[in-house]
């Protein structure tokens, strides 16, 4: 597995980094022994760089996964939270979960806040003060937005930034692939480390796979990337590919394609906090009924996790 330095955090990741979300409950609700399997899978591969979330409710896989393994792993977890107890339950969470004295990477996940560090002020103040106690060694930024990145840029407590980017700028905000790109490049020049998210659209763009990773690639435009993985299998072709560039020619045909989407279930009470969540505006509310527009949604699930009916599922 080939390796990189996150810029200029001084930690040494793999340059495929293993997205967690489809693997929890707001996706592929896997076994925990099953997706801890699949986790150790790449860590055996050379995976070290594991990405996850608040939301994703992934942190006991990671914590199954890695016991027994002596490597070091850096883990990344993200935070869309305001109020400050809040936070620090978090922290504190996730640390208890993933049984961990620290965390490596905290991100602040402002998917489509355009000023991210006023409405994360209180937010940031928190893990700025975990940081100085040592239990978060870097701070970060996650987006969908060019706006967010541009600023994460040259925000002097940002080490870290997490961008949506693909080749055809599905789900940016604020700008086209190209803006996202040149943002990014200003962001690694001011010494950011970066790993990129949504490289294949939450699925869509699977269709086009060598297509999708070669245009990060090529662009040399990040450390890592992230890409969610469920099957052991996955995890072989990605970082096949990403080592080699090539697939298996027995692998072509198992490539996992996206065959999912978001459904609104019967009981939706129309509370609409689907709506605010959505990253890319795919969700409104017609009839005080949730309703989502296939066109703009990536499957990220984010709706599921704040859908206090449970009413919406990604199947």
């Amino acid at each position: 597995m080939k390796m990189a330095v996150l810029g200029n955090t001084g930690l040494r990741v793999s340059t495929l980094c293993f997205g967690t979300l489809p693997m929890g409950p707001l996706e592929s609700n896997i076994s925990i022994p099953e997706g801890a399997k699949v986790l150790r899978k790449a860590f055996e591969l050379g995976v070290n760089f594991v990405d996850t979330a608040h939301t994703y409710r992934t942190y006991e896989y990671i914590r199954e996964a890695k016991r027994g393994w002596d490597n070091k792993l850096i883990i990344a977890t993200k935070f869309g939270l305001t109020a400050a107890g809040e936070v620090k339950d978090g922290v504190e969470k996730a640390l208890n979960d993933m049984e961990l004295d620290y965390l490596d990477i905290v991100l602040l996940h402002s998917a489509r806040a355009e000023d991210p560090f006023v409405r994360f002020k209180e937010t940031l103040a928190v893990l700025k003060e975990y940081k100085t106690a040592g239990k978060i060694k870097h701070i970060g930024l996650s987006s969908h937005s060019v706006v967010s990145i541009n600023q994460a840029a040259v925000h002097p407590d940002i080490e870290v930034i997490h961008p949506l980017i693909n080749y055809k700028g599905l789900g940016i905000i604020s700008g086209t692939a190209e803006d996202m790109v040149n943002s990014i490049k200003i962001a690694r020049g001011n010494g950011k480390g970066v790993y990129a998210m949504k490289v294949f659209a939450g699925g869509n763009l699977l269709d086009n796979y060598s297509e999708s990773i070669d245009y990060i690639v090529k662009n040399e435009i990040v450390d890592s990337m992230a890409i969610g993985m469920v099957t052991e299998q996955e995890v072989a072709v990605n970082a096949e590919y990403i080592t080699t560039g090539k697939i298996p020619s027995t692998e072509k045909d198992k490539i996992r394609t996206t065959g999912k989407h978001v459904i609104v279930l019967g009981f939706c009470k129309g509370c609409g906090k689907c709506v605010e969540t959505c990253p890319n505006f795919a969700i409104t509310l017609v009839d005080k009924k949730a309703v989502v527009e296939k066109e703009k949604c990536l499957i990220c699930g984010y709706c599921g996790g704040v859908c206090p009916e449970l009413a919406i599922r990604v199947v």
